[in-house]
């Protein structure tokens, strides 16, 4: 079985993960990615808050997002019940941001992914991760690539940005009930 050695291995090519890579890519490790789906791919979370800009600037991703057009966003409306919240993201208490953007998140997240790529980071797309152990400071993980066949990849650091897919959690029997009351969420798009 083929086994390939990095510095860190970075799950999940999301926001996180690909911002992670970055980093770590600037920082002079050797990194990879591992993403479980296929990109582009519908996934919820289009309203960006504007704390996020700095993580963004730091991994060297605003120039390719300015170039997508997408639009900005200057505040922000919060609603529960009869309560409404309006935040206009110039009024803050310390410095940063005062704009950020509302994106279609399959274009976002394919953007960052490109990027990272661009950047030397090795992607793979539809590749699961089946297992994890742990030698020492080490780390071996193995995943399943698209055609089936399998790979291992040895880490001295590894990063779990999977999301909703938690992936950590759910191989080593960590994942919890949650205590939080119920939520349900509607969203549409609209053109």
């Amino acid at each position: 079985m083929l086994v390939e050695h990095v510095d860190v291995l970075v799950i999940g090519a999301g926001p996180s993960g690909s911002v992670a890579a970055s980093i770590v890519k600037q920082a002079g490790f050797s990194v990879k990615m591992v993403e479980k789906s296929k990109f582009p791919r519908f996934v919820i979370g289009e309203s960006l808050l504007p704390r996020c800009m700095e993580a963004l600037d730091a991994a060297g991703f605003l120039p390719a997002l300015r170039a997508q057009g997408f639009q900005e966003k200057f505040g922000a409306k919060f609603v529960k019940g009869n309560v409404v919240a309006d935040f206009d993201f110039a009024n803050k208490f310390t410095a940063g941001w005062s704009q950020t953007w509302q994106v279609p998140r399959a274009d976002f997240d394919q953007v960052l992914a490109d990027e990272v790529q661009r950047m030397g980071v090795p992607v793979e797309f539809e590749t699961e991760v089946t297992s994890i152990t742990f030698d020492g400071p080490d780390s071996t993980t193995r995943v399943t690539r698209p055609d089936g066949s399998a790979q291992e990849i040895r880490a001295r650091f590894l990063i779990d940005a999977s999301g909703y897919g938690r992936v950590l959690p759910r191989l080593f029997g960590l994942d919890r009930p949650s205590n939080l009351p119920g939520r349900k969420t509607l969203f549409a798009h609209f053109e």
